[in-house]
């Protein structure tokens, strides 16, 4: 082997290092490149986190308050309500409940 080929090894040995780390650190990146492979294609799809919808009381006890300060909260156009199809009752998505502190300090 010529000297230009052990510094072309070592390169990808390093990258290859880079690569595992990147990976461990990553696991959905993993996934994503098993779907790859085990579809044959580039055009795996890893699927979405699903945002759950929850009820007013469930998102009064996320934030610590009352249902009343929820509504107050609709109403001052802090937090989204949702009616989902067959339900009357005002739900949340889980995240826009938890980002809720945030969004009211920014304003």
């Amino acid at each position: 082997m010529s000297t230009l080929d052990v510094e072309a090894l070592e390169g990808i040995v390093k990258q290859g290092m880079a690569l595992k780390k990147l990976l461990k650190e990553s696991p959905e990146l993993m996934e994503f490149l098993k779907l790859v492979r085990d579809t044959g294609k580039d055009l795996a799809v890893v699927p979405a986190k699903a945002d759950p919808y929850i009820e007013i009381g469930v998102a009064a006890k996320v934030l610590g308050t009352t249902k009343n300060r929820l509504y107050e909260f609709v109403k001052q156009g802090y937090l989204s309500p949702y009616y989902l199809p067959g339900g009357q009752q005002m739900k949340f998505l889980l995240s826009e409940v938890e980002a809720l502190p945030e969004r009211r300090e920014a304003q």
